[in-house]
């Protein structure tokens, strides 16, 4: 079962914010490698002449931004077209840690599941890892969390949950292997900008 891991990137005009976000990737990169060692898929969005070195990586870039849902299509899009199985999804901000052995006991896991989806860190797409087969079947909706509209991925998740229950799974607990992100209360986050967190998650119940 061929595996890969996709990441979706997108770099702000602010100077001092893209590169302290360029640095958080190379380090996201670089445990990835350690620790999985699989290709890697970037949708780079806004990266304009950012050209770093990354081991085992194909990047697609856009000049545009796509936006969060825009981008988490086109990584589902390009992992379609691929050849590969297995796509482990990450955002460029995670902090993945973890010790080597914890990643292969996530990696055998998969192994164990050829046509599942397995969720790590509940319904966000944070090491969450989906089958080309259920991925086919199942799309990101069209609600932006940048306008308050709810979050894209507790939706995808939740759809996911719900047609297809019994290929469902759940990483077993392991305090060897975690993702530590801050996410919308990140200083560096690229998409929250004070939206009201509470009524988010009142929209995104409404629409599960």
């Amino acid at each position: 079962m061929e595996k890969v891991i996709g990441i979706i990137s997108y770099l702000p005009d602010d100077e001092s914010i893209s590169a302290k976000r360029k640095e958080k990737l190379e380090r996201l990169v670089a445990k990835c490698n350690e620790l999985f060692n699989l290709p890697i898929i970037i949708i780079a969005q806004n990266w304009k002449d950012y050209k770093p070195d990354l081991v085992n990586c194909k990047v697609f870039s856009h000049i545009n931004r796509l936006g969060i849902v825009g981008a988490r299509r086109e990584l589902r899009r390009t992992f379609l077209c691929s050849g590969y199985d297995y796509l482990i999804m990450l955002d460029d901000d995670c902090n993945i840690v973890g010790s080597k052995s914890a990643a292969d006991s996530y990696l055998r896991e998969i192994e164990k599941h050829p046509s599942g989806a397995g969720l790590f860190k509940g319904p966000q797409l944070k090491l969450f890892a989906i089958s080309k087969d259920i991925m086919s079947q199942v799309d990101f909706r069209d609600v932006n969390p940048e306008d308050g509209e709810g979050f894209e991925d507790t939706l995808f998740v939740s759809d996911i949950c719900g047609k297809f229950a019994n290929s469902v799974y759940k990483f077993p607990r392991n305090t060897d292997l975690g993702e530590t992100s801050v996410g919308a209360n990140d200083p560096l986050s690229t998409w929250f900008n004070g939206q009201d967190l509470n009524d988010m998650l009142r929209r995104t119940e409404e629409l599960k």
